[in-house]
C-alpha cells in the first residue's frame, strides 16, 4: 500500500529500528494514513489514536529521517515473526506489566536512569474515552444522527423514553411541550411593539425592546444630571464620569428618526438605504458578496450532501437533508406545516408576497421586480436555435434535461412526491372544500371553489375556440408544428421526432428484436451444452 506495509529486514538496523528476521510495520504516509485509511475501518480517524493503540500492544516507534508527529516511521515489536498473521500472537499490555519507552517522542532521561515508566493510565479508562468520543451513528444511508435506540436516530424512528411530569401545551389539538406559562414556544405570548413577532420575556415586551427602553431611560438621566451638573457649576470625579460612560449605550442606531433597527451602511438600516445593490446594470437585487448578486457571480454556501444545491441553512445542511426547523420558522396557523415567510404565517395564511409592479397584475414577481408574462427573465436552453426554458443542466427536457421518474418498475411518469408518481401514490394537495376531492390548484382550493389559474390562449380567428399552439392560431388556421421524419407521413411529431403511429412501430420493432437475440443466446447455450 502507499500508505503502510509490512517489511522484513534482513540486518539489524539501528537508524530505522531494524530487527533480524523480524518483521516491522512501516508508516510510509502517515498523513494519507489519516485522511484516507483509518476512517473507514475503525471508530476513529486521527493518527494519535492509531499511535496510541501501537503503544498499548507494545510497539517501539522509530523515526525514519526527521522528527515529527506526521513524518514516515517504524514499529517494531520483538515477539513478531516473518509473517503479518504475527501480530495476532500479541496482547493488549496489562495494568502493572513492566514496558520499554513506546515511542521516540515520548523517551525522556528516566530511561537512562534505569527507572520503571509508569503507566499513562488503565485499559479500561481508555476504553471508556474511546467509547465516548466515537458515537454509534444512524444505521440508516446517508444519516450522520446519533443513533439512540434500535440502530436508528429518532428522526428515522427510535423511540424515545417517557418523561414523568412531562407538560403539554394547553392549546386545544397542540402535542408541542410547554415551555412557560402552560404553553409552547408557538403559542407564547408576543411583543406588544408594532410589527414584532418576538416572544414576550419581561412584562409585554421582548428583549430586544426592553434592553433598548433600559439604555434610553439610562441616556435620559446621564444627559439631565450633566444638563444639571453645568448649571451648577460643578463638575463630577473621574470614577463617576467612567461610570456613565460604561452606562451609555454602545449599540449603535438608524440615523432615521423613530427607528430602532440597526445600521446595514451609511448609518441607516436596510429598510431606510443601507442595503447595498448589485453592482450591474439593471439589476436591483441586493448584493451579496464583492458587490454583485448571486444571480451575476456571488457565490452562496450550498448544502454538503452529494448533488444537492440547495444553499446551507444550519450545519453544513439545507432543511431537506438535516437542518434544523424551530418552531418560529412553521406556520403559526393549527395544524400548518408549512414554513413561516413573514409575520408568523405562510403565503396561504396570509404572509404578504412581494407582486408584480405592473399594475392590475397579481402574480409574484420573480426577477426585477416583475413577473415572466411582464419581462423577467428566464433561462433559456443553450442548445443552438432552441428557445424553450432551461429546466436542468442548462437544457430543456427535449435536449437532455434530466426529470426524476417514478421508482416503480416499468414506469416512465415523473416523480411528484416521494419518489412516485401520482398514479403510484404519490400525495396531492386536494381542495379545501367540504366533500370535494379536485386537485387544489391556488389558495387551498380547486378552480371550481374560485381558485384563479391562468387561462390558455385561444385562437384570434373570428369563431375559433380551439386553442392557440403558435403564433397566436391554432394548427388549423396555419399554425406551424413539427412533422412526422418519416417519409410521406404528415402527422405532428410528439416526442423523438415521430407521431405516435410510427413511434409504436419503432417500439414493437425493438421488442421483436430483443426477443429474437434472446432466443438465439438460449438456443446457442443448449446446444454448447448437448455438445
Amino acid at each position: 500500500s502507499q500508505f503502510i506495509s509490512w517489511s522484513v529486514p534482513t540486518t539489524n538496523d539501528s537508524d530505522e529500528g531494524g530487527i533480524e528476521h523480524v518483521g516491522k510495520v512501516v508508516v510510509l504516509d502517515p498523513q494519507g494514513l489519516q485522511d484516507n485509511v483509518l476512517g473507514k475501518h475503525f471508530k476513529h480517524s486521527q493518527y494519535s489514536s492509531f499511535q496510541r493503540q501501537m503503544n498499548y500492544f507494545g510497539f517501539k516507534k522509530k523515526m525514519h529521517k526527521d522528527k515529527g508527529k506526521l513524518n514516515p516511521c517504524s514499529y517494531v515489536h520483538e515477539g513478531l515473526g516473518k509473517e503479518p498473521s504475527s501480530i495476532l500472537t500479541l496482547r493488549r499490555r496489562q495494568k502493572g506489566d513492566k514496558e520499554s519507552a513506546p515511542s521516540e517522542d515520548a523517551a525522556t532521561g528516566e530511561e537512562s536512569s534505569g527507572e520503571k515508566r509508569k503507566e499513562p493510565s488503565s485499559s479500561s479508562a481508555e476504553d471508556e474515552t474511546l467509547k465516548k468520543r466515537s458515537r454509534r451513528k444512524c444505521n440508516v444511508s446517508d444519516c450522520t444522527n446519533q443513533a439512540k435506540n434500535g440502530g436508528i436516530c429518532i428522526k428515522h424512528g427510535a423511540k424515545q423514553p417517557e418523561r414523568k411530569n412531562r407538560k403539554i401545551c394547553a392549546k386545544e389539538e397542540c402535542d408541542n411541550i410547554a415551555q412557560k406559562a402552560g404553553v409552547c414556544r408557538a403559542h407564547a405570548e408576543r411583543c406588544i411593539k408594532d410589527g414584532c413577532d418576538n416572544r414576550a420575556k419581561k412584562g409585554d415586551t421582548c428583549l430586544k425592546h426592553v434592553s433598548v427602553t433600559k439604555k434610553r431611560r439610562r441616556s435620559e438621566e446621564g444627559a439631565h444630571d450633566h444638563s444639571h451638573s453645568h448649571d451648577h457649576g460643578e463638575e463630577k470625579p473621574a470614577k463617576a464620569r467612567k461610570k456613565e460612560a460604561a452606562d451609555t449605550p454602545k449599540k449603535k442606531v438608524c440615523k432615521s428618526e423613530g427607528c430602532e433597527k440597526k445600521p446595514v451602511r451609511k448609518g441607516v438600516c436596510s429598510d431606510h438605504g443601507g442595503k447595498q445593490n448589485c453592482k450591474s446594470e439593471g439589476c436591483d437585487n441586493v448584493a451579496k458578496e464583492a458587490g454583485v448578486c448571486r444571480k451575476h457571480g456571488a457565490k452562496a454556501k450550498t448544502c454538503s450532501q452529494e448533488g444537492c444545491a440547495n444553499v446551507v441553512r444550519q450545519g453544513g445542511k439545507c432543511v431537506r437533508h438535516g437542518a434544523r426547523v424551530t418552531a418560529s420558522m412553521i406556520c403559526s396557523a393549527e395544524d400548518c406545516t408549512s414554513r413561516a415567510q413573514k409575520g408568523g404565517v405562510c403565503r396561504k395564511h396570509g404572509a404578504p408576497a412581494r407582486l408584480c409592479k405592473v399594475d392590475g397584475c397579481t402574480f409574484h414577481a420573480q426577477n426585477r421586480g416583475v413577473c415572466f408574462r411582464h419581462g423577467a427573465e428566464q433561462k433559456r436552453c443553450s442548445s443552438e436555435g432552441c428557445t424553450n426554458f432551461a429546466i436542468n443542466g442548462g437544457v430543456c427536457r427535449r435536449h437532455g434535461a434530466t426529470l426524476k421518474e417514478c421508482s416503480a418498475d416499468g414506469c416512465t411518469n415523473r416523480a411528484e412526491n416521494g419518489g412516485v408518481c401520482r398514479k403510484h401514490g404519490a400525495q396531492v394537495k386536494v381542495c379545501s372544500a367540504d366533500d370535494c376531492s379536485n386537485q387544489a390548484r391556488r389558495g387551498g382550493v380547486c378552480e371550481k371553489h374560485g381558485a384563479t389559474v391562468r387561462k390558455r390562449k385561444i385562437c384570434t380567428m373570428e369563431g375559433c375556440t380551439t386553442r392557440a399552439v403558435n403564433g397566436g392560431v391554432c394548427i388549423k388556421h396555419g399554425a406551424k408544428v413539427k412533422q412526422c421524419k418519416k417519409e410521406n407521413c404528415n402527422n405532428n411529431a410528439l416526442k423523438g421526432g415521430v407521431c405516435y403511429r410510427h413511434r409504436e412501430h419503432n417500439e414493437s420493432e425493438a421488442a421483436s428484436e430483443s426477443s429474437a437475440s434472446a432466443s438465439a443466446s438460449t438456443t446457442s447455450n443448449a446446444t454448447a451444452v448437448q455438445v
